[in-house]
C-alpha cells in the first residue's frame, strides 16, 4: 500500500501538483509550527490558531483540505474536543482559525488540550465537459502540525 502511495505521489508531482514528499503517508520533513493564542485560557475562551500552509493545491489536478482538531480531558458537562476545516491558501500562506465552546452554557473541560492539523489530498482526473471517467483517489492523510494549550 505504501508503495502505491509513493508511486501515486510521484505521478501527482509530475502533473504539477503537490511535491511527492508532501503526499507520502506520514510525511517527510518537519512539522509546521502553530501559533496558539492564548496558550492558557478559561472555560469560555476563544482560542485562535495560525500557521503557514506547507503546500498548495493545484486546481483541476488535485483538491484537498486541512482539518485542525483538539482533544482534552473528558468529563461530563463540558466540551472535550473540537475541530474545524482550515481555509484554503497557497503554499506559504498564513491561515487563521478560531475555536470556542460555542453557545450559551457550553464550556471547555479544564486541563491540557493536544491538537494536530491533518492534511488530506484528493486526486481528481475528470474536468468539467471531459468524457474521462475515473475514481477519485485519496492519498493517505498526514499530520502536518502538532500543538497544545491549557484550560484552567
Amino acid at each position: 500500500m505504501r508503495r502505491r502511495a509513493v508511486i501515486l505521489a510521484a505521478g501527482l508531482a509530475a502533473l504539477g501538483g503537490a511535491p511527492a514528499a508532501a503526499a507520502v503517508p506520514g510525511g517527510i520533513g518537519r512539522l509546521t509550527p502553530v501559533h496558539v493564542a492564548p496558550r492558557v485560557g478559561g472555560a469560555h475562551t476563544r482560542f485562535r490558531f495560525s500557521l503557514k500552509l506547507p503546500s498548495a493545491v493545484v486546481a483541476g489536478v488535485s483538491g484537498g483540505y486541512a482539518t485542525l482538531s483538539v482533544a482534552g480531558p473528558r468529563r461530563a458537562g463540558c466540551m472535550a474536543s473540537a475541530s474545524t476545516i482550515l481555509p484554503a491558501g497557497a503554499a506559504g500562506a498564513r491561515v487563521h482559525v478560531g475555536l470556542d465552546p460555542g453557545g450559551r452554557g457550553n464550556h471547555w473541560c479544564a486541563g491540557r488540550f493536544d491538537g494536530y492539523v491533518l492534511e488530506t489530498i484528493r486526486l481528481t482526473c475528470s474536468r468539467p465537459g471531459a468524457l474521462l471517467v475515473c475514481p477519485q483517489i485519496v492519498i493517505a492523510p498526514r499530520v502536518i502540525a502538532r500543538f497544545s494549550f491549557r484550560v484552567r
